[in-house]
């Protein structure tokens, strides 16, 4: 069978930024139903499995963002201790110690199908990765930074410090059920734990690990979940 051949500014678009218009399409010489299921078709499934996203900001022809396509890398040490400067991230923790497949990348394109404030938006002035991905948010004067760390999801805040940490929480509460269901897992998958990165002083031996959260009096007490094992 003969493959697949886009242009080579189609490729780099799609393998450096995951973006493609439905041009892409006409390459791929698919046959469908005439008046049954077209290429309009295609894009409007492809958007209901949250396997794809309108990138809203950009001019016409509409793009789309297929954060599959992203180059399979996670952000650098020096990278996150950039991030680090303006805050310590939100973690997210799953019931089975992990993020399920495909969660991830359907949480990011659910998030930016969001009507609801607060909205995000891809940004477009970073290099996205597979498993690092910045969102632009408006309502919050900032931008989000999503991060698969593989047993939790990190989330980032590069805005002005205030009460944005809620409501990035909340957004990530409000799609995690649907993305779940879209997925075919079962709807514990989207009950999360919040927590923060154990801040304790280890020696290089001990992996980076997320606290436990606990309130004493009234008061949020970060404690160490490794402690026992040392």
């Amino acid at each position: 069978a003969k493959g697949v051949v886009l242009p080579p500014d189609m490729q780099r678009k799609l393998r450096r930024e995951g973006l493609f218009s439905e041009e892409l399409l006409q390459y791929l010489s698919l046959e469908f139903i005439s008046n049954l299921f077209t290429n309009d078709h295609l894009i409007q499934l492809l958007q209901y499995l949250f396997i794809i996203a309108p990138v809203k900001k950009s001019s016409a022809p509409i793009r789309y963002f297929l954060p599959s396509a992203l180059p399979p890398l996670h952000l650098s040490e020096e990278e996150k201790r950039e991030l680090t400067q303006t805050c310590e991230p939100l973690v997210l923790l799953f019931k089975n110690k992990m993020i399920p497949q495909g969660l991830f990348l359907a949480l990011a394109v659910a998030l930016m199908g969001k009507e609801n404030a607060p909205k995000m938006f891809l940004d477009s002035s970073v290099q996205q990765l597979r498993y690092a991905i910045h969102l632009d948010c408006d309502d919050m004067n900032g931008s989000v930074v999503l991060v698969d760390s593989y047993d939790w999801l990190e989330l980032y805040y590069t805005g002005l410090p205030g009460s944005h940490c809620r409501k990035l929480l909340q957004s990530i509460k409000d799609v995690l059920p649907t993305c779940a269901d879209t997925l075919h897992y079962d709807s514990s998958v989207a009950d999360v734990v919040p927590t923060l990165l154990c801040q304790n002083k280890h020696e290089k031996s001990v992996p980076v690990h997320p606290a436990k959260l606990t309130y004493v009096d009234g008061i949020m007490v970060a404690t160490c979940t490794e402690q026992k094992k040392l």
